[in-house]
Formats: C-alpha cells, sequence, structure tokens
C-alpha cells in the first residue's frame, strides 16, 4: 500500500503545475555552482504517517488530489536532484534525508529511490553541509536555517521564507483546530534570526511555486 501511495503521489508531482514551475526556475533563473555536490534533505516526515494526511479520505483543497505532503516533498526533491544534475552534467545530485519520524518501511522505500537515509535523532545530516550542498527543508521542527547560518554558505537553500524583522510576531494567537480552540505560540522552531537574514542577503531569492497546501510558505536561494 505504502509503495502504491508513493507511486501516485510522485506521478501527481510530476504532472502538476508546480513542478513544471520549478523546473523552469532552477533551469532559467540562476547559475548552478558546477562544485554542486548534494541535496540534504532536514524533516520532509515520514512517508506512511503521511500517506493519508489526517485520514485516507483527506484531500486538498487546491486540486482534489491526495494531498500526501511527505511524498510530494520527497519527490520534490528527486526532481531537483535530476534538473540540477542535468545542468551540471553529472547525472542527478546524491539525496541525503534525515527526519527520526522515518519508520523502517520509509526508510526502505527511499533507499530505493536513491534517497539515502542518514542519521535519527541527532546532528548527522548537518555534518554533509557546506558550501557545494543544496539544503532542502519544509517547516521542520529543528533550527534548520539557524545552524546552516552558523555552518556553510551552501550553494542554495530551498526552505520557509526567511522574514523580516518587521513581520516578527510576538502575541500569542487562539487559532480553532479540528473544531477546537488552540493558543499558538507566535515562534516557530524553524525561527529566524539576525544571523539568517545576514546569510540570505548574497543570494538570489525566487518564489515557490504555489504549492502551500503541501510545501507551505517557501523560497528559493540561489548563490
Amino acid at each position: 500500500q505504502l509503495k502504491i501511495a508513493w507511486d501516485e503521489a510522485q506521478r501527481n508531482w510530476t504532472q502538476s503545475t508546480a513542478c513544471n514551475e520549478l523546473i523552469a526556475i532552477l533551469r532559467e533563473s540562476a547559475y548552478v555552482p558546477k562544485t554542486t555536490k548534494n541535496i540534504v534533505c532536514f524533516g520532509l516526515g515520514d512517508l506512511e504517517r503521511g500517506m493519508s494526511d489526517f485520514g485516507l479520505n483527506f484531500v486538498a483543497t487546491c486540486d482534489g488530489l491526495p494531498l500526501r505532503r511527505s511524498m510530494t516533498q520527497h519527490a520534490a526533491a528527486l526532481t531537483m536532484a535530476s534538473v540540477l544534475g542535468e545542468l551540471l552534467g553529472t547525472g542527478p545530485l546524491p539525496i541525503l534525508a534525515q527526519d527520526p519520524a522515518y519508520s523502517p518501511a520509509s526508510k526502505q522505500l527511499l533507499a530505493d529511490e536513491g534517497i539515502k537515509v542518514v542519521g535519527g535523532r541527532g546532528s548527522l545530516a548537518f555534518t554533509h553541509v557546506d558550501e557545494q550542498t543544496v539544503v532542502f527543508s519544509c517547516h521542520p521542527n529543528i533550527a534548520v536555517k539557524q545552524v546552516v547560518a552558523d555552518i556553510a554558505r551552501p550553494a542554495a537553500m530551498i526552505w520557509d521564507r526567511v522574514k523580516p524583522e518587521t513581520e516578527e510576531k510576538t502575541q500569542w494567537e487562539v487559532k480553532v483546530m479540528w473544531g477546537e480552540e488552540v493558543l499558538c505560540s507566535p515562534w516557530t522552531t524553524d525561527q529566524d534570526s539576525p544571523r539568517t537574514r545576514k546569510l540570505v542577503e548574497d543570494y538570489d531569492k525566487y518564489e515557490f511555486p504555489a504549492e502551500r497546501e503541501r510545501f507551505g510558505d517557501l523560497n528559493i536561494y540561489l548563490r
């Protein structure tokens, strides 16, 4: 069942407008450093847990297709690896991924698809990040942007939009989630800081294709 859901999610992604737009951005909008060697992914989520996204019949409102955030994000990583490898003439870039939530079945499927799972609950994936790396994350539950800003200037980052200080929220909010009122913190785990804002000053910025249901508010930063 997992493989069937994965194949469907990957097919839906590759046939989507968002996928075509992402390919166009990577091919046409920026110079790719010739030394770019890999893609390192953080917190893209477990494929099994994200297979149904809050219920087998739950669908995204944007296109009526199953949401499957985690699967779509991993499929997008494969697209990036293929397109960047084509531009560099190297073949698809190696993909490394870390998320402590990966199940054994998810690890096996990702391995079969050419995505190497590294580490678990730790910082191993960060040791693979340097100036030759493309970093990819979608609203992770760790401070990816802050750590990367402290250790490297990657070839590219595709991650949550780095917000200016003027957009920072400092007030707790009451939101209705699943029919109940929930008190939500104004701060996220992957919070911006003066260092993350300084990091992206040296990058060209592109808006990630409008696919918020599956990717959130991402930007593409290319050095």
